[in-house]
């Protein structure tokens, strides 16, 4: 199975948590407390917009 590749755009919000939207998932925008756990974040969000498991996601993280 081939994963689904997502690009999350990454910024520093006003609380120091990261906020990252997703580009190829219009009006997806996830936040995470840290850099490491952003990536599974991003998955989980987008496992519950599409009703596809976080597995099938591949997340680049860009600045």
């Amino acid at each position: 199975m081939t994963a689904i590749a997502l690009t999350a755009m990454v910024t520093r919000a006003a609380d120091s948590w990261f906020e990252l939207h997703v580009t190829q998932i219009p009006d997806l925008v996830v936040q995470s407390p840290s850099l490491g756990e952003a990536a599974q974040a991003v998955r989980e969000a987008a496992a519950l917009a599409t009703g596809r498991r976080p597995e099938e996601f591949d997340v680049d993280l860009l600045w």
